[in-house]
């Protein structure tokens, strides 16, 4: 799911057997709001692995030179809102960012 996004480092990191943790360096707002998208598509198709199940992503997120560029808890509600356009990216920033 992150893959071709300008994403500089990503680690992704199980937490449980249906979460997981992405820490992720990017540099533009842009990029942010696809790192977003990208999330939500790693839930609702539970990452292409048969047989898995991604209830909850931690989406931690930093720019290139070390500042916050947005701390997430994404469940599958929405990341099936943001599948189904239900929600903008943008919107989902605004309403769920953790400080």
């Amino acid at each position: 799911s992150f893959e071709n996004l300008g994403i500089f480092e990503k680690k992704l990191t199980s937490t449980g057997p249906n979460s997981l943790r992405a820490d992720l360096t990017l540099d533009t707002e842009d990029r942010v709001f696809n790192a977003i998208s990208a999330t939500s598509l790693l839930i609702t198709r539970n990452a292409g692995v048969e047989g898995a199940r991604i209830d909850v992503v931690e989406l931690f997120m930093k720019t290139t030179v070390g500042g916050a560029a947005g701390r997430f808890q994404m469940n599958r509600a929405d990341a099936e809102a943001l599948d189904k356009k239900q929600i903008s990216q943008q919107e989902y920033f605004v309403r769920k960012v953790i400080y």
